[in-house]
């Protein structure tokens, strides 16, 4: 029996998905069928609709359409529930469940990195899904302070609304951000751009100060690029791509997976760890 998986977004064609739900196929002996699918705004609900109407296991949602997805679904997980974006849906009864993988699988890669988060102090950069996502179960590992900074403050302070003890700031006041700084996560889809054109508090950053970006890319991306100069401490998204993966092959099939066998296989050696 072939399981169907499908992935939605605008755009997809770089998308590692296929490949990454492949390995996990192969991993736990099912035949997967993965199909990355443009799909625009409009359409986001007639292809949810008919791809589970026609017998299809699981599929993946990525940008811009998480938290479109969040409005479809008939039953949310509480990672889903506190990101209000979705980027996991199956059906379990009848019923469409949208869940959350993001926040789950970046804290599988800072554990596999071996980076610390409970009573550090963090700076989060952006207030999208993706970042929407992470919040919650990163707050639940303690960090002693979390600041978040976004172009568009009410955005920010919605997202940090939800959650006690995160301040937020606009871009602009990054230039004079006096605090230390443990570790910095970038959510900012402008980091695949090739410019860097936000202002990192360098006074703020040293040597131990690990860099996090959400995004990833064939070279260093450019936030990983702006950090390099003060930390070697820098790393991309790609390990939370597969993580996150491993998280909703798990929750479709309800069997474990080995993400990092994964990871090896696809990240070429010499790329960005």
């Amino acid at each position: 029996m072939t399981e169907r998986l499908m992935l939605i977004g605008s755009p997809v064609a770089h998308s590692k998905s296929p490949a990454i739900h492949q390995i996990f196929g192969t991993q736990t002996g099912l035949t997967v069928q993965y199909e990355a699918r443009a799909v625009e705004a409009d359409a986001v609900e007639s292809v949810v609709r008919e791809f589970f109407a026609t017998g299809g296991r699981g599929m993946n949602i990525t940008v811009p359409h998480k938290e479109q997805v969040f409005t479809l679904v008939d039953r949310l997980t509480p990672e889903a529930q506190q990101a209000r974006a979705v980027n996991t849906l199956w059906m379990e009864s009848g019923t469409l469940v949208g869940h959350n993988t993001d926040g789950l699988g970046l804290l599988d890669d800072l554990d596999r990195l071996a980076l610390p988060m409970t009573g550090q102090r963090l700076l989060v950069l952006g207030a999208g899904g993706a970042i929407a996502g992470c919040l919650g179960p990163l707050m639940a590992r303690g960090p002693a302070r979390v600041t978040l900074v976004n172009r568009t403050l009410a955005r920010a302070q919605a997202i940090a609304d939800r959650f006690p003890d995160i301040d937020v700031l606009p871009f602009e006041a990054l230039s004079s951000f006096d605090a230390p700084i443990d570790g910095v996560i970038s959510g900012l889809s402008s980091g695949l751009t090739g410019v860097w054109d936000v202002p990192l508090p360098t006074q703020c950053l040293s040597s131990t100060t690990w860099c996090y970006d959400l995004v990833y890319q064939a070279t260093a991306t450019p936030f990983v690029m702006a950090c390099r100069p003060f930390t070697d401490r820098c790393y991309d998204g790609f390990g939370m791509l597969v993580g996150q993966a491993a998280r909703a092959f798990s929750a479709w099939f309800d069997c474990p997976v080995d993400p990092w066998q994964a990871y090896r296989q696809l990240r070429p050696h010499g790329q960005p760890v």
